[in-house]
């Protein structure tokens, strides 16, 4: 017969396992996929005792003892190349690898990457492909300085948000109170935002309304605050010249959010909440932002009760679809029921201490 690698002498010429005569391995013998290589070749050896073909893979192929062509099973090594020639690379190191990981560190500063194979290629690493740095905690509904806490409001606690506010002190009053209207601290320029966790002072964000004067007042309590008192606001608003609108003592129809006040230009009058701050010539001379118009503000100011026995309380300054009298520091008809969330009432907060 044929010699064939096998330890014989198949054609009965006096040589075992001559080169000259021998036949070629089975078809599909040696594995040519990944590393590996389509032009691997077998040659006649002497494995495990038994003379077989054996594919002489290159070094990169991972080799198993016991198999006849010497490729392992599974891959051993995580090196992004295909050791066990079988079409796909480093698949037993999956699905870790390329899965999504962060390092341990809080907040902004968390770094995030994704797994990759090690430097000793015994298994994954974690790679930090993007980190932040710390900063002074803002009221953004993020870590800023890393310490584990998001918006931090403990009035005793050095990193704590420092809320903008204004201080007043004059005519008896001494006080702080918000530049802005508050705001949720996951509110943006077009969404107020959901979170209910703290409030803050912040421009160009859309204000907290659609609050009742229980809710308003627990969301300052939690930042170590209240609501204003009536001498407070008025005190605010008018300045010390105990101006009729913040901006001046003339009614100007494009200062604030007011009803003559168009939000989008062009075509109809529109009528709709502006983020705080967005009309910069809506300030009162110490510099807080939409005293007039916007949102009406709920005040501390008590005027009686309901029929049913609801607390009706002052709301201040106007909102944006009231006209010019309504919009005057000193208004104080502007009234509701306690327990009643309205779209157009929000708030802000007033404090005895230092922010």
């Amino acid at each position: 017969g044929s010699e064939d690698c096998n330890g014989l002498d198949d054609d009965c010429d006096g040589l075992t396992d001559e080169v000259s005569d021998l036949l070629a391995p089975p078809a599909g013998y040696c594995k040519t996929g990944g590393a590996c290589g389509a032009s691997v070749t077998s040659s006649c050896q002497l494995f495990g005792g038994v003379k077989q073909w054996v594919c002489n893979y290159p070094a990169a192929v991972d080799r198993l003892t016991g198999s006849p062509n010497l490729v392992a099973y599974a891959e051993v090594r995580c090196d992004n190349a295909d050791n066990d020639c079988d079409g796909s690379v480093d698949e037993d190191f999956l699905p870790l690898k390329g899965a999504a990981c962060e390092d341990s560190d809080l907040g902004l500063c968390k770094g995030t990457g994704t797994y990759v194979c090690r430097g000793d290629q015994t298994g994954t690493v974690c790679n930090i492909t993007a980190k932040g740095t710390a900063s002074a905690e803002l009221c953004d509904n993020l870590d800023n300085d890393c310490d584990g806490l998001v918006d931090n409001h403990e009035p005793t606690d050095p990193d704590r948000v420092i809320d903008d506010m204004v201080h007043i002190n004059r005519d008896g009053l001494n006080f702080y109170i918000y530049r802005y209207e508050a705001s949720r601290p996951d509110a943006t320029a077009s969404s107020a935002g959901a979170s209910e966790a703290r409030p803050c002072s912040t421009p160009q964000v859309l204000p907290w309304a659609g609050v009742t004067y229980a809710d308003a007042l627990a969301a300052c309590v939690r930042v170590g605050k209240r609501l204003c008192t009536a001498a407070e606001w008025e005190a605010a608003c008018a300045g010390p010249d105990d101006l009729i609108y913040p901006y001046g003592d003339a009614y100007e129809e494009d200062a604030c959010n007011g009803v003559d006040f168009d939000g989008l230009p062009g075509g109809d009058d529109d009528d709709l909440l502006m983020p705080s701050g967005d009309l910069t010539q809506c300030v009162s001379p110490e510099g807080l932002f939409d005293m007039s118009g916007n949102l009406r503000e709920w005040t501390s100011d008590l005027r009686g009760t309901t029929t049913l026995g609801d607390n009706v309380y002052v709301v201040r300054g106007g909102e944006y679809h009231t006209p010019w009298p309504g919009l005057t520091c000193a208004f104080d008809l502007s009234q509701a029921a306690a327990s009643v969330p309205l779209p157009t009432v929000g708030f802000r907060c007033c404090s005895d201490f230092a922010p």
